[in-house]
């Protein structure tokens, strides 16, 4: 996220994370969750919810579309 909007994530609270863009706001909370276990590999697994707290429908989607291309890998 913060790759995708320098100067635009702000942490409220503890793994509560807010991406602003000026055009939408999206609340990232996170939650850990019980490690997978396959054979002898243990996976930590973590549960996000995204919520947008502004912004149309377009603005939303952009915001989304932008993080999602900064978190492929080599950074889109």
């Amino acid at each position: 996220m913060y790759l995708a909007l320098p100067g635009g994530v702000s942490s409220p609270a503890p793994l509560v994370y807010r991406v602003d863009d000026g055009e939408a706001v999206l609340e990232v909370a996170l939650t850990a969750m019980p490690d997978r276990r396959i054979g002898q590999f243990c996976i930590p697994v973590t549960r996000a919810r995204l919520r947008f707290l502004a912004g149309d429908t377009q603005a939303c989607s952009r915001l989304l579309s932008r993080l999602d291309l900064a978190m492929q890998r080599g950074g889109g």
